[in-house]
C-alpha cells in the first residue's frame, strides 16, 4: 500500500508541475455607486489600470466581487472581465448563475480570472462586466471591487 501511494505521489508531482510566479503589484478599484444594468445588455460596472508589466511574459490575475440587486423576471447573470471595454477581449468563461433571490433581492457574486501576457506594455485596462438573461426591467450593482495582481 506504501508502494503505490508513493508512486501516486510521484506520478501526481509530474503530471502537476507547478511554477511560482512572484506577485510584484495589485491594484484595486472599488465603487460604492450604484450602476444601472440594462435588462438584458452586457453593462460595464467596474474597471482597473493595472500596473505597468515592465517584463516580457507576465500574468495578470483579477478578482472581481460585489454585490446586485436583481431586476424582475431576471433569471441568470453572467460576469466577465475583459480587455479595455464592453467589447475588448474577455478573459476566462462566463458562466451563467443562476439568481438565488426574488426580484429587487440582493444576491453577492464574486468570478476570478488570468490574463498571460508577452511583450511591453504602456498600460492596460481591465473592466468588469455583468449581463443579466430573462431581465424585463434593469438591475443594479453597488458596491463592487476589481483586483488585479501583476505576477512575474
Amino acid at each position: 500500500m506504501r508502494k503505490r501511494i508513493a508512486l501516486l505521489l510521484l506520478l501526481c508531482s509530474f503530471a502537476f508541475p507547478v511554477q511560482a510566479r512572484e506577485l510584484l503589484s495589485t491594484d484595486t478599484t472599488c465603487t460604492g455607486t450604484d450602476v444601472t444594468v440594462t435588462t438584458t445588455g452586457e453593462t460595464v460596472i467596474g474597471s482597473v489600470a493595472a500596473p505597468t508589466p515592465q517584463g516580457n511574459t507576465f500574468l495578470m490575475r483579477m478578482r472581481f466581487n460585489g454585490i446586485i440587486t436583481t431586476s424582475a423576471n431576471s433569471t441568470t447573470y453572467k460576469l466577465r472581465v475583459r480587455r479595455v471595454n464592453v467589447s475588448g477581449t474577455a478573459l476566462g468563461d462566463a458562466i451563467a448563475e443562476t439568481i438565488k433571490v426574488t426580484a429587487g433581492g440582493v444576491e453577492a457574486f464574486s468570478f476570478e480570472a488570468t490574463d498571460e501576457r508577452a511583450g511591453q506594455f504602456s498600460a492596460l485596462t481591465y473592466v468588469s462586466t455583468i449581463e443579466f438573461a430573462g431581465a424585463d426591467a434593469t438591475g443594479t450593482v453597488g458596491w463592487n471591487c476589481l483586483t488585479v495582481d501583476y505576477l512575474q
